[in-house]
């Protein structure tokens, strides 16, 4: 039950209403919810959270609004609640998650319809804002708010907006991958590996090997012994390429100041050298690794490496990820595991199963038609760099 969600109900007065929502939170297996726009009266909570809240712990806003517009309710062994604010148009707490340890802010709201009645909501918001930092995430209607500080925490979250049946809005489920065996990684290629002197000697010697099979199989080999050795090669040299852009910016300036020091040494000259090299060579490396992994033109123009800067990267990896898909078959899903299969059935289904039994081609036939003529197929075979 690793979701929270919410739903604007408009009202849920009506006992088949409760129990319809109540059975919907336990199909959806959510670990937190927001219902909004209850319009329960206080006097009505008690008897309406029998039908709503059977198994779940909630929280209202019944001690600043009579009508109830915000309910939150959580599965106490799923995640604990701190409640921060309560008032008449939101509910602000912070929540964690037990699994995981891992502590979010959450603010349900409902706002008033009222321009003039919003204004202390922002208000509300801002202050929010101010106490919690960066640390918070907002959900207003049937939009859902997150930010840096989410993403990093939780990249494969996403947002399920549910058919709203015979209501006026739609629920809102939020969900992210739990915590299992680490996936394997996808190989890239990073352009800062080309930098270090041993590049092509490895690429070379890599591509010297004899691999016996077909010429298709060859390739492959040495592509699979390739990335072996890369990956061995950024490991060595290129893993932690902002701390060493740090470190020899940080020797240079030690550097520098000895030299104020003692003028007029000649050794102290000859390491600053070394280190303005040095320092150059791995701020370029740093600058080739942020824009190849942001894919953001405008660091060609001379931005530099900013926290706004990063939060792109990591915005666009989300942004480019799946979550969600349906296979060949119409079904929905949503695993890790389960895409990866449905994009192997249904290129597998697509290209087709491997013939054994394959009738050869007759040259005749072939001969009667447009054929690649010697010129040609040289250029074909001709090597490239």
């Amino acid at each position: 039950m690793d979701s929270i969600g919410f739903w604007n109900t408009r009202g849920l007065n009506r006992t088949t209403k409760q129990k319809e929502v109540n059975l919907f939170l336990q199909r959806q297996q959510v670990g937190l919810f927001g219902l909004l726009e209850t319009k329960i009266k206080r006097a009505k909570a008690n008897k309406a959270a029998l039908n709503l809240c059977t198994g779940w712990s909630y929280i209202t806003n019944h001690s600043k609004h009579n009508p109830g517009r915000v309910w939150i309710l959580w599965g106490p062994q799923i995640f604990t609640m701190q409640v921060e604010m309560v008032t008449e148009q939101l509910i602000h707490s912070v929540i964690n998650h037990s699994s995981t340890g891992k502590k979010m802010n959450v603010t349900m709201v409902y706002g008033f319809n009222d321009q003039a009645l919003r204004a202390e909501l922002w208000r509300d918001i801002r202050r929010i804002a101010n106490q919690e930092g960066q640390d918070r995430v907002l959900s207003r209607i049937d939009r859902v708010f997150t930010n840096n500080d989410w993403v990093n925490k939780l990249p494969a979250s996403e947002v399920h907006y549910m058919p709203a049946g015979v209501y006026d809005h739609s629920p809102a489920i939020i969900q992210w991958e739990g915590t299992g065996a680490p996936k394997m990684r996808i190989f890239r290629y990073y352009n800062i590996w080309s930098m270090d002197k041993s590049f092509m000697i490895r690429v070379e010697g890599t591509w010297r090997q004899q691999i016996q099979g077909t010429k298709m199989f060859k390739v492959v080999g040495k592509l699979n012994t390739l990335n072996k050795v890369l990956i061995k090669l950024n490991k060595d040299r290129f893993a932690e390429v902002e701390k060493q852009e740090d470190e020899s910016m940080k020797k240079l300036i030690e550097c520098q100041e000895k030299i104020q020091k003692e003028t007029r040494n000649e050794r102290l000259g000859k390491e600053e050298k070394e280190l303005t090299k040095k320092y150059i060579y791995w701020k370029e490396a740093k600058s080739k690794y942020m824009q190849q992994r942001s894919k953001v033109q405008w660091l060609k123009y001379g931005d530099m490496n900013t926290s706004y800067f990063h939060s792109v990267i990591k915005a666009k990896r989300t942004a480019t990820r799946i979550f969600t898909i349906q296979n060949i078959h119409g079904e929905t899903v949503q695993t890790t595991d389960a895409v990866v299969d449905a994009f192997k059935e249904f290129y597998m289904n697509l290209l087709g199963t491997d013939k054994q039994d394959r009738d050869h081609v007759v040259s005749s036939i072939v001969q009667e038609g447009p054929i690649v003529s010697e010129e040609q197929r040289s250029q074909l075979i001709k090597g490239f760099s």
